[in-house]
């Protein structure tokens, strides 16, 4: 692989990462879901023990969860192309969430701690389009 290709699959790699984080935070449920594979793997860093298997299950599960106000924080991502179609991934977020009845627009105030935790992903490029194929999350910090 060209280095200039490899940092393209990085580039593009650590967007997916963001982008996730965004969308998460939106509530735009579907577009996330459209992340993954449609045999992609999810595991919450907070529940790490609950693998949801495909793209249907990863849609099924954000709709479930109650409506809240959140915003992921995600840094130090480190992405390691291993071929034109395979990547992996390491990075750390912060979760902080609060109540949604608060007018528009007003400053919240955070409802728990902040959640540490961390994310190793792989990525599947499918069609020239790269895809998270396990985005697997481990808390590692409350409070």
């Amino acid at each position: 692989m060209v280095q200039s290709e490899q940092a393209v699959a990085e580039w593009q790699c650590a967007r997916l990462i963001h982008e996730f984080a965004h969308l998460n935070d939106a509530r735009e449920y579907e577009k996330l879901a459209a992340l993954f594979t449609v045999d992609g793997i999810f595991v919450r860093p907070s529940t790490p023990d609950d693998v949801l298997s495909g793209r249907d299950t990863i849609l099924a599960h954000f709709r479930s969860r109650p409506p809240r106000f959140t915003r992921h924080v995600v840094s130090n991502i480190l992405v390691s192309v291993e071929s034109r179609d395979c990547a992996s991934a390491r990075s750390y977020l912060i979760l902080y969430s609060a109540p949604l009845d608060v007018e528009p627009g007003a400053v919240r105030r955070a409802d728990t701690d902040a959640r540490h935790g961390e994310f190793r992903d792989r990525f599947a490029r499918v069609d020239g389009r790269w895809y998270f194929r396990e985005r697997l999350g481990t808390l590692t910090l409350i409070g």
